[in-house]
This record gives structure tokens, C-alpha cells and sequence, in this order.
């Protein structure tokens, strides 16, 4: 196995279990995971290049100009350079994983072992969520929050401000807060099904384990996020594995899940002090009630009207954006084209950030990667499994991408997001022939 695989399979770790880890030089921090992807690149350029093409190539080239455009548009009105040139570097290289994935995904074996690095990934932010969320367990969820080099953003005070609370809470994990880990977890989920598939998928006792403990544990753990998203993102995974795959593995892995994590809320009762389900209740009241007359709910109907004002405001808006750089500052100078609008929607945050027409492509990118993922689920052969469960991972990523921004205004957000599709690229060399060894 290659060393550039190798390299890849741990930053995908990292990825789905502590993203943030990091070591602080002076006032810029250092992400190890940043660093695995360069080692990833640099083996990779070694390998001869695949004749892969996709119509989404262009749109992330595309994506990238844009991208460093907005970063030094930014800056004028920022007065400061450093920021938006390291904003740069993270952003280009989260996008740039969109063709990395397809370089070294070259077979059957590749993806099963990047699978399965994905799988322990989200093993271990599950079982955060659940720990950080019960109350006998949260002080061994703190213990792993203080930890500076983890958690640099320091989920450990906020577990210490709520470690006495007497029920339940929102599950939080190193990838950060509670709706960012369920989507996550939604997009990892139907790999760690599909790794079930006993004839296609040799596994030893131990990855068996790892897989069954995931099977179970996903579901749990977006609960642990409370966030109505995240879980209508894990039963989008569902009713799509139920209603629109043929692998077995699939089906039943989601009726496994789903009847674990239904079976254990009957027998405990939604009014037990393990759950947090008053939340779920407020919080969909305020949606149907009168949700214009909640900030938070108001926001996500605003999120879709505010960037066509905001771009009336400021024409330029429609090609560049302002970047990201100034959200990680401090301060920022007073300046009319910062005073923006609600951002709770990938269309609404690419606005801001890169402009208008780049909001398009994001919504362009997500859609074509669907087609194009459900274009060989029919199939029987390993392509039309590994189809099957991009199409599942994207399908729960859906009510992220409408609802949050993570996928423009968070590093391991659009690393998320270009990794999915980088996955599904690979689709464009395997076509309708089955991955060869």
C-alpha cells in the first residue's frame, strides 16, 4: 500500500474525530490535520495521474479562484494580509481534496480502507456525544475537552459550566458543536454500513467490532445533538436506504440502527433524565408556532432573502466575496459591506464569502454529486454498492447544507463537504464496470 493512502486514511481519521487538534506558533495554530493532508498531496504527486474528468472539476477550479479572489478582497477593507493568506491556504486545501480522494481511490481496497479509517473516526465522536450528553458520564467527556491539544477551542469549560446539571444536554465531540458531529456522523454512517457487506468486505474480529459498535452507536449519537437537522439528516438516511438502495448490508443496517435507538428511548420513556428531548419539543414548537418571531427561526427563512438584498447592496457581491478572514478576527473595521444578513444556509454563508454566483455552484455541486452518485445505485456490482452509500452520505448532508454553513465558514466543514465529493468523482472512472482490484 502506498504511502500517500496511508496518509490520507489517518487525516480521514482525524477528520471525523478531532479536526482541531493543534499546536499553537505564536498567534496562528498549526492543525495536524493540515499537515496530513500535504503528506497525502506530496506522495500522491508521485503516482501517475488517472484520465479522470467530471463536470465538477471545472466548478471546483472554479471555486478556488473565487475563493483566493474573495480572501484578497477581503483583506483591502481589513487592513491586514497574514489572516487572509493563511485563511487561503486552509481554504484551497480543504477544496483540493476534491481531486485528491479520486487520485488515490484506484480501487475496491482503497475505498474499503478509507471506509474504514472514516468508520473509527466517527466511533469516536459517537461515543463523545453520548458521554458529554448523559450525566454519569459527562465528567469523562470533560476530561477528554481539557485536554488543550484536542480541544483548543475549549468544549472543557463549557462541560465544567454544566457538569452538575441533573439530566441530559447536548452531546458535543471534538469535531465541535453538537449539529456540526450529527452531520458528520449522518455522512460517515453509510460507510460504516456498507462495510457490513460480508461478501464483498473482509474484515478481521476487531474491525468487525468496530463496525457492529458503529452500526448502533451513530444513531445515538445524533440524538445526542438534540439538533432537529441532524436528525432529520439521519432519517433522510434512512428512508433513502430503505426506499432507493438494493444492498442488504444497507437496509438492515439502518433497521439494526434505527431499532436500537427506538427500542432503547421505549424502554427508558422520553421523559427520562438520560434524554434532552424538551428541547426537541420547544424548539419545533417556535419553528410552527410563529417562527418569524424567533431570531433563531427567523434566521433560516432570512438566510434565503437577505443575500439578494445584500447583493443589491454591493453588486461586486455577485462575483467575490469578502472571504472568511475577518470572522476569525477580533475586530474588523466598520465597513458596509461587512454588515451582512442571516447565514444559517450554505447559499446564504458562499454569498457573503465568495459571492453570489459561487453560492450557486455550492448548490450545483451537492446537486450534481446526487445525480451522479444515484446513477449507478441500481447496479449489483461493488460500483453500484459504493454508489448506494455516497448517495446515503450526501442524502444526510442535505439538511446541513440547507440549514448551516459550515461547509463555507468551517475549514473541516468544506473538508466535509469536498471530501463526499471527491468520493463521488471516483464514480467517473469506475462508469459502469465494476472497481477492479
Amino acid at each position: 500500500m502506498d504511502k500517500a493512502l496511508k496518509w490520507l486514511g489517518v487525516a480521514l481519521f482525524l477528520l471525523f474525530a478531532a479536526p482541531r487538534m493543534s499546536l499553537r506558533l505564536g498567534p496562528i495554530p498549526m492543525y495536524f490535520i493540515d499537515g496530513l493532508w500535504v503528506l497525502a498531496w506530496f506522495y500522491a504527486m508521485k503516482l501517475p495521474k488517472l484520465p479522470r474528468t467530471s463536470p465538477m472539476s471545472k466548478w471546483v477550479l472554479g471555486l478556488m479562484l473565487v475563493a483566493f479572489l474573495s480572501e484578497l478582497h477581503g483583506a483591502m477593507y481589513i487592513h491586514d494580509i497574514a489572516r487572509p493568506v493563511y485563511t487561503i491556504f486552509r481554504t484551497i486545501l480543504a477544496m483540493s481534496l476534491f481531486f485528491l480522494v479520486p487520485r488515490l481511490v484506484r480501487n475496491k481496497e482503497a475505498a474499503i480502507y478509507l471506509f474504514k479509517w472514516i468508520a473509527a473516526g466517527m466511533l469516536v465522536s459517537a461515543v463523545l456525544m453520548l458521554l458529554s450528553s448523559l450525566p454519569p458520564t459527562r465528567g469523562l467527556a470533560r476530561i477528554v475537552f481539557e485536554l488543550p491539544l484536542l480541544d483548543p477551542a475549549g468544549e472543557g469549560r463549557y462541560m465544567t459550566r454544566q457538569i452538575d446539571a441533573e439530566s441530559a444536554i447536548r452531546g458535543k465531540s471534538l469535531i465541535g458543536v453538537s449539529i456540526l458531529t450529527g452531520f458528520f456522523v449522518n455522512a460517515a454512517w453509510p460507510m460504516v454500513l456498507f462495510l457490513r457487506e460480508k461478501s464483498r468486505v473482509s474484515l478481521s474480529l476487531t474491525w468487525r467490532l468496530v463496525i457492529t459498535a458503529g452500526c448502533v452507536l451513530a444513531p445515538l449519537g445524533v440524538l445526542a445533538s438534540y439538533s432537529r437537522g441532524a436528525i432529520l439528516g439521519w432519517l433522510a438516511v434512512v428512508a433513502g436506504a430503505l426506499l432507493f438502495t438494493k444492498s442488504k448490508s444497507l437496509k438492515s443496517g439502518v433497521l439494526v440502527g434505527g431499532m436500537f435507538l427506538l427500542v432503547l428511548v421505549w424502554v427508558m420513556g422520553t421523559d427520562s433524565k438520560m434524554f434532552f428531548f424538551d428541547r426537541l419539543e420547544n424548539r419545533t414548537a417556535a419553528m410552527f408556532d410563529a417562527p418569524l418571531d424567533d431570531a433563531r427561526e427567523a434566521g433560516r427563512v432570512y438566510a434565503y432573502l437577505h443575500p439578494f438584498i445584500y447583493v443589491g447592496q454591493h453588486p461586486v457581491t455577485a462575483f467575490i466575496g469578502t472571504g472568511n478572514a475577518k470572522d476569525s478576527m477580533a475586530s474588523v473595521p466598520m465597513h458596509p459591506i461587512f454588515k451582512t444578513g442571516a447565514d444559517h444556509a450554505v447559499f446564504a454563508q458562499a454569498t457573503y464569502s465568495y459571492g453570489m454566483f459561487s453560492a450557486v455552484a455550492y448548490c450545483a455541486l451537492l446537486g450534481t454529486a446526487l445525480l451522479h452518485a444515484f446513477k449507478y445505485i441500481r447496479q449489483t456490482s461493488f460500483t453500484g454498492m459504493y454508489a448506494q452509500t455516497l448517495f446515503l452520505s450526501l442524502v444526510g448532508v442535505v439538511p446541513w447544507f440547507m440549514l448551516g454553513h459550515a461547509a463555507v465558514s468551517q475549514p473541516r466543514g468544506a473538508m466535509l463537504f469536498f471530501v463526499l465529493l471527491g468520493f463521488v468523482h471516483v464514480l467517473s472512472a469506475w462508469g459502469t464496470r465494476d472497481a477492479k482490484s
